[in-house]
């Protein structure tokens, strides 16, 4: 977490402010249902107040990109000495490896089974799924975690439908559409952004696909593979089309989404026409113009028309996402 740790508290005496916490008072009109007790008088939101509290200090894409986040598999800790610290030191005592990267035997795979049904539980109620370090493909650790979601946009929608009058609904309520859950990186994030969000953010409009589903390959593609089954990041399954985010790390694991010859085999082997993206290739327009060309024929979904208003919401869009890092 980045610093200082802000709590609330129900107490005027318990309010303190250092360089490490702040304590602050809890409004009276703050419902006792948005706030998790952490004992002591301290409390914090949950996270869909939290996200509508965001919502009025972020830009529309900042907020977006924050949503994608909190439905998704994925997290980015700051990049402080503190973190790399607490880090280093796991390494060092051998808590965390590329090998086991949470420590534990439980494993985060699939955000939905070969059946489409939802196949993880949210963050607060997935004690055997503990948070994983993400390593990228020559065993380095990377800022990326995996860890459960922490909500979904079901659960954003029903929220703000009960508290309408509340400061922040109307921009949360303005981009929640765009959102998908079930993202497991941030490149994955800013690819479904720019191809699915809707044309007055500056996204094609497409057809969300299913994301992070998993596919159980048949006894002969299994053999061809050499894997019993893949989880493709983006997969337009009736359309027969898979895009696989290759981003600088987080696909690197063994049981992870990382695309290998056998397993793109597999892909094919069952009919799907693979095709990658890469960090490199989204972060240049002139690129990514010409490969949303052959997006567009292969999945048979129009582009945009480039008038100069959509072009306008597009670059920036572009510019705000890839600007973040």
């Amino acid at each position: 977490m980045s610093l200082p740790v802000r709590v609330l508290t129900d107490e005027v005496s318990a309010t303190a402010k250092t360089a490490l916490f702040h304590a602050s008072r809890m409004r009276d009109d703050l419902p006792r249902e948005d706030l998790i007790n952490l004992g002591g008088g301290l409390y914090v939101t949950t996270i869909e107040r939290t996200l509508l509290d965001c919502a009025c200090r972020l830009s529309p894409v900042q907020l977006m990109v924050k949503l994608f986040e909190a439905c998704g598999t994925y997290a980015v800790p700051p990049a402080d000495p503190r973190v790399r610290c607490a880090v280093n030191m796991l390494l060092a005592s051998g808590e965390i490896t590329p090998e086991h990267p949470s420590g534990e035997r439980a494993r985060i795979f699939e955000f939905y089974d070969a059946k489409g049904r939802r196949a993880l539980p949210y963050e607060a109620q997935a004690d055997l799924l503990p948070w994983e370090l993400c390593f990228d493909t020559c065993g380095r650790p990377t800022r990326l975690w995996r860890r459960p979601p922490l909500t979904s946009k079901g659960r954003i929608a029903r929220y703000i439908d009960g508290v309408v009058h509340t400061r922040g609904v109307a921009p949360l309520r303005h981009v929640l559409g765009n959102v998908i859950d079930g993202s497991a990186s941030p490149l994955e994030t800013e690819v479904l952004l720019m191809l699915c969000g809707s044309k007055w953010i500056g996204g094609e409009g497409w057809e969300e696909p299913w994301v992070n589903r998993r596919l159980d390959f048949p006894s002969n593609v299994r053999a061809l593979s050499g894997q019993g089954y893949a989880i493709p990041d983006q997969m337009w399954l009736d359309r027969g089309i898979i895009f696989e985010c290759q981003g600088k790390a987080f696909h690197a694991d063994e049981q992870g989404f990382e695309v290998r010859n056998g397993r793109r085999a597999g892909l094919e082997a069952l009919g799907f026409e693979v095709r990658e993206i890469t960090d490199a290739q989204v972060r240049n327009l002139e690129i990514w113009d010409a490969m949303l060309e052959g997006f567009s024929r292969a999945l048979d979904m129009p582009l945009r028309k480039r008038t100069p208003a959509f072009l306008r919401r597009r670059d920036e869009l572009h510019g705000e996402l890839f600007g973040m890092k």
